[in-house]
This record gives structure tokens, C-alpha cells and sequence, in this order.
């Protein structure tokens, strides 16, 4: 049986019914009883507070369009995770979605896709979680200081453009918005006058796929 197996309850977290018992039925597979979550979420503060009807939970990252939630999945795994409660968030990978979860990512330490999920995965993923809040991370997953250069900005002002040279050569790109105010700020002010921008963060430099790197705890002095 998986070490994993004390989690016997997971909270299955999508909008869609049909997704949820199919949760439920895959996971059943192992040592694991679904709870498939069919009321309202309510707001991300009252979400929260359902970690106390399971052991781990499953959400999906689309939660707003059906009035589901008025928060999508990668702030609830987020919000969970600092409080100590095992998530997986469970979504197709859209390219997309990789600028929206970067500066998220240090939180949600694991992401499948619905064809990735099953009751070995499940285990697999919430020993991984649990390893961290031990202070125990994987290669991939340990955060480092990192010297990222700021190299240029969209031409809607949308986007930044980043090179982590302990990392790769290659540039990353960042939504602004979603990085500190007072980052932000410098940034525009630095390509204003035509500058780059450097500044140091954590990052985990030991990832391989760039869908999966994040950054994080931002050096602004």
C-alpha cells in the first residue's frame, strides 16, 4: 500500500460533474475515496476552509466561467498549500497558461493533465507535496538565488522579456501585472529610459522544462 494511502479522502474540485465522478472513479482505482465537491465555492476565503472535509484534493484551473468559484483552481492549490493541505492542480497544459501560473508556480509544486492522473500518480504527487512542507524538495523543484535580467518589454506593455543566466541563455517571458507593484515599477522606469533591469529572486534553476519554472521572493532594495 502507498504512504500516501492515509490520505483516504480527496476533495475532487471542477465545475463539471461528469469531470468530478470521473475523478472520482479513477482514484477509486487505489486506496483513495473521492469527495466530489458539487456546491458553489463561494469566495477564495470560504474555499479555503474545505480542506477540512478531506485529506488532498484535486481542482481543476478553470473554476470561473460556470459561477463555479469566483477564483480559478491555481489560487485555491496556491492558497492551500501554504496552509499545509496537499492539492494537485489537474489541467490541460495550454501554452497559455504558462505566463499566468510563472510567478505562481513556487506554490503548486505539481500539475497533470487529466490523462496523467491516476490512483499512482495521485501518490506519487501528494508524497512530493508533503516532502516540501518537510522542507525536502526535489532537484527540480529547490529554490536558489537567481540573477534575472530584464531585457525588453512588449510592445503593448503587457509582457516582459527575462533572462535567468544561471539557468538557460534563453529569454522567458513575465505578464508585468503580476509581478510586485514596486517591481513593475522600476521596470517601466528602466525601459523608459532604455535600460535593462536586474535584480535577484529564487528560482528553481535545476528545472528542465520552462512550463515549470518559477520565480519568486523578489530582491528589490
Amino acid at each position: 500500500m502507498s504512504s500516501s494511502s492515509r490520505f483516504e479522502k480527496i476533495l475532487l474540485i471542477d465545475d463539471e460533474e461528469a469531470v468530478r465522478d470521473s475523478y472520482r472513479i479513477i482514484i477509486e482505482d487505489g486506496p483513495y475515496k473521492g469527495v466530489p465537491v458539487a456546491e458553489k465555492l463561494g469566495t477564495l476565503k470560504e474555499a479555503l476552509t474545505f480542506s477540512s472535509f478531506g485529506d488532498a484534493a484535486i481542482s481543476d484551473y478553470l473554476l470561473k466561467p460556470s459561477n463555479y468559484a469566483g477564483f480559478n483552481g491555481e489560487d485555491l492549490v496556491l492558497g492551500w498549500y501554504k496552509k499545509r493541505f496537499p492539492a494537485i492542480l489537474c489541467t490541460r497544459y495550454q501554452s497559455e497558461n504558462i505566463l499566468d501560473f510563472r510567478t505562481k508556480r513556487r506554490w503548486i509544486p505539481v500539475i497533470l493533465e487529466p490523462g496523467q492522473l491516476n490512483a499512482d500518480s495521485l501518490a506519487h504527487s501528494i508524497e512530493l507535496i508533503r516532502a516540501e512542507f518537510r522542507g525536502q524538495y526535489s532537484p527540480q523543484r529547490r529554490p536558489w538565488r537567481a540573477l534575472v535580467t530584464f531585457t525588453n518589454i512588449s510592445d503593448d506593455g503587457r509582457n516582459v522579456g527575462a533572462v535567468i543566466p544561471g539557468w538557460s541563455g534563453d529569454e522567458i517571458e513575465l505578464v508585468l501585472e503580476k509581478l510586485p507593484s514596486l517591481l513593475a515599477e522600476r521596470l517601466r522606469s528602466a525601459f523608459v529610459r532604455g535600460e535593462c533591469f536586474r535584480c535577484f529572486a529564487k528560482a528553481n534553476l535545476g528545472v528542465e522544462d520552462e512550463r515549470d519554472l518559477y520565480l519568486d521572493d523578489w530582491e528589490l532594495t
